[in-house]
């Protein structure tokens, strides 16, 4: 399976998934006004890799800021990594945030419930 890697943009989070390296991470700002064309191809990633993950699969979320329309698509996003489960591997979800940063964490908060996986909050 091929690497995807986006660089961080102005607008745009980092998005580096491996899984030959079992490393897979979004980090940074998403902050695009349509943001799915930016998303398509990582889910489109996922989705793939959901067919045959890994036995763990340990994702990180790093947002400094997501806008609006950026939150469905990471919603989605996580909705997508969760089907991992489905094929009886293991799925670990960590959200990282700011020590000072309440608001983040209050999203992830929120995607906890919503989804109903329990998320590790990580405090930097």
């Amino acid at each position: 399976m091929w690497i995807l890697h986006k660089q961080a943009g102005e607008v745009t989070p980092e998005v580096y998934f491996n899984k030959s390296d079992n490393e897979f991470r979004v980090t940074g700002r998403s902050i695009i006004e349509y943001p799915q064309e930016f998303y398509q191809e990582v889910l489109g990633w996922v989705s793939e890799y959901a067919k045959d993950p890994n036995e763990e699969t340990i994702v990180d979320f790093e947002f400094e800021y997501f806008n609006t329309p950026s939150a469905p698509f990471i919603k989605k996003l996580i909705e997508t990594f969760l089907m991992v489960e489905d094929t009886g591997k293991k799925l670990t979800i960590r959200w990282k945030y700011e020590v000072d940063d309440e608001d983040m964490e209050e999203i992830g908060r929120n995607f906890e419930n919503i989804l109903k996986k329990d998320f590790e909050f990580v405090v930097i």
